[in-house]
């Protein structure tokens, strides 16, 4: 039996980031390889220029390919984090009588639903759908499972359309065509990072995760087990990296190092080191520059303050801020910054913790556990395994680099990774459904309710921004 292996790549604001697992005998997951590299090419999140980027993930490839003896052909990824706006709809439809409600009819409501975003929108596109409760004819604001195997006339779904922009994917595939190199599967990397990080506790007592990253942050809140809310802004570890650079007139990469090695993002909570002096000079010590370690910190503070008022602000804005028992989870790089926890829980009152992956996995490469910049890469790795996505890249294969447990059926792309008889029977299903949606959708369409616009937008705290936060703007801050 040929080796089965997954490759993920995180394409980062800051570093992209190149994992591969294997997939042993016994059915385990390990990690065998971690790269990450300086991004060029992607803001916020976003490819911004598929050349460059391109030219990153082949020397990535050929890289791992080399140490490992493989050939990849499919990778996974994630869509950005950024611009992604939520829109709250519901549908329903009609049951025989007497029917019973099946999961069939469950994910047929929820295509339904995903096909009510208007099709010809040229800008956006649905990155995911989540259904929220679902009302038959006697029970309301019932979750999935509830409604399974009751007796309707009727049943409706209310759902959370979580949709980006197009150009950010039409970009990603120019990048992947340049390098001939496939996309296996794209994921929404809000979903990917509770599924590693979360335990169903946290999700079901209600939790919101903040993810920290370079060039995005963002906020997750889950409850009830399902994600009810998510949002993002354009501001991350990078930005408290340029306001060091500003203040202290150095270059990035020495006030990432700075930051890391001597920050606070708590001026006053520093003891003896606030006295300290740090003294920077170039190699041949002619030019010193000076900065007190309370100085770095107190300007990291001031910015970190301004991205966790910003997210608070979501929290509150998403109507669940009172429903989170398990209070606020961190995770991403940003989240390594010294005393975040404390300057969290000062702003937040909530309980606040720092979450890493916690699904069982080995890992024989350089990526470690404990190290929350590598959360999505890994998470990306075990989404694909769960769902049975694994090829062979050996380089004496020659014929369909996946494989399956059973024979593969000729189907469209987006299911081409299913792995047994009862999956491929289920996509036959949902072509017939497909064409019963078709016909349902004609039908009730003069009855589609209007479509509500929530985009939101920042408050006082970001109106210095101005036009910093449009999609077409690519400065940073």
């Amino acid at each position: 039996m040929a080796d089965k292996y997954i490759v993920a790549v995180d394409l980062g604001t800051s570093k992209i980031a190149l994992i591969v697992a294997n997939i042993d005998d016994d059915n385990n997951t390990n990690i065998i390889y971690y790269k990450d590299y300086k991004s060029e090419g992607i803001s916020r999140g976003a490819v911004r220029n598929p050349s460059k980027v391109a030219d990153i993930i082949k020397l990535a490839c050929n890289e791992a390919e080399e140490k490992l003896d493989i050939e990849i052909r499919k990778i996974i990824l994630s869509y950005p984090k950024y611009h992604i706006r939520q829109e709250e709809i519901e549908q329903s439809t009609d049951l025989k009588e007497d029917d019973t409600i099946s999961r069939e009819i469950i994910s047929n409501l929820k295509s339904m639903a995903s096909s009510s975003f208007d099709d010809k929108n040229d800008k956006e596109e649905i990155y995911e759908t989540i259904s929220q409760n679902f009302s038959t004819d006697e029970f309301f604001n019932q979750e999935e499972d509830d409604v399974i195997g009751m007796i309707s006339s009727t049943i409706k779904g209310s759902y959370n359309l979580y949709i980006g922009s197009k150009s950010c994917t039409k970009n990603i595939d120019r990048a992947m065509n340049n390098i001939e190199l496939a996309v296996a599967k794209t994921y929404f990397a809000p979903s990917i990072l509770a599924n590693i990080c979360l335990s169903k506790e946290d999700k079901n007592n209600g939790i919101a995760m903040i993810d920290i990253g370079a060039g995005v942050s963002s906020v997750s809140i889950y409850s009830k087990n399902i994600l009810r809310y998510y949002a993002s802004i354009p501001f991350g570890a990078d930005h408290i990296s340029l306001d060091i650079c500003s203040e202290a007139g150095i270059n990035k990469n020495l006030a990432d190092e700075l930051k890391i090695a001597f920050g606070s993002c708590l001026a006053n909570n520093l003891g003896t080191l606030s006295e300290k002096i740090l003294i920077i000079s170039d190699q041949n010590r002619q030019n010193q520059k000076q900065i007190s370690v309370k100085y770095l910190a107190e300007i990291i503070e001031a910015r970190t303050r301004e991205i966790i008022s910003a997210l608070l602000y979501k929290i509150e804005e998403s109507g669940y801020a009172d429903k989170l028992g398990n209070g606020i989870a961190l995770t991403g790089g940003g989240a390594k910054l010294l005393n975040l926890n404390k300057l969290v829980e000062e702003m937040s009152g909530y309980t606040v913790s720092r979450v890493y992956p916690r699904k069982g996995i080995t890992s024989y490469s350089d990526v470690s556990y404990d190290d929350s910049s590598a959360s999505l890469a890994i998470g990306l790795i075990v989404a694909a395994k769960e769902d049975n996505i694994s090829f062979s890249y050996s380089k004496d294969v020659t014929d369909n680099p996946m494989i399956e447990t059973e024979k593969e059926e000729n189907v469209e792309q987006s299911q081409l990774f299913e792995a047994d008889e009862k999956e491929k029977e289920d996509i036959e299903r949902r072509r017939l459904e497909e064409e019963i949606r078709r016909k349902e959708e004609r039908r009730k369409k003069e009855q589609k309710e209007k479509k509500k616009n929530k985009t939101t937008s920042f408050k006082n705290l970001f109106s210095k921004i101005g036009e910093a936060l449009t999609p077409e703007d690519d400065n940073e801050v």
